[in-house]
């Protein structure tokens, strides 16, 4: 981008950090995109359905437009476990005591499972992201909490594959979650 300022190109060093040494292998860093983007549509999901259950359309079971509140709410909070706590909160106070009943060790391995692939895709977001120069197949990645003398002690090797599957996980996550929205839906729905 115009204007930030250039990172370091330092020859000879066989690992290199930031951006630009990202760039050097775009080939794996785009399952980073994926990852990303697959978490994007998790978030998605929870937001739609936190929506949904605090909303007028749940209690009268007609679909009207969206409950701004509900966005907003789901908005006003930023960690997976902030908002998986609305929605528990939301559930415990919408859900009869025999849906609660039914759904709640579900619900409750649901946000275990969520959780598990949100961890896996903040270890990959939120990482010092470099190569190694003798591997143009893997991408390297370190804790940002690091501080950069100490990275090259403690760093990981990452290729597509792992990136590949932890997007596959995440979608599979998704798609189970919206299978469990989609029963409380229809159970809600039932006369």
């Amino acid at each position: 981008m115009t204007g930030d300022a250039e990172e370091p190109d330092l020859p000879g060093l066989r690992f290199q950090f930031g951006a630009n040494a990202m760039l050097q292998r775009p080939d794996v860093a785009i399952y980073l995109a994926a990852v990303s983007s697959a978490w994007a549509t998790v978030e998605a999901t929870l937001a739609d359905f936190i929506e949904y259950m605090i909303s007028e359309r749940y209690l009268t079971i007609t679909y009207r437009t969206l409950d701004p509140l509900g966005m907003d709410l789901f908005g006003a909070f930023k960690t997976f476990n902030q908002r998986g706590g609305i929605l528990m909160a939301v559930l415990v106070s919408r859900l009869t005591p025999d849906e609660h009943e039914r759904f709640k060790k579900r619900l409750s391995k649901m946000r275990d499972k969520v959780q598990s692939v949100a961890d896996a895709r903040n270890d990959m977001v939120h990482s010092i992201w470099g190569i190694d120069t003798l591997d143009e197949f893997r991408l390297i990645r370190s804790k940002p909490y690091r501080l950069m003398q100490d990275v090259i002690q403690g760093y990981d090797y990452v290729t597509s594959e792992d990136l590949a599957k932890i997007t596959y996980d995440i979608q599979n996550v998704r798609q189970q979650f919206q299978q469990l929205i989609v029963e409380i839906k229809n159970r809600r729905s039932a006369p």
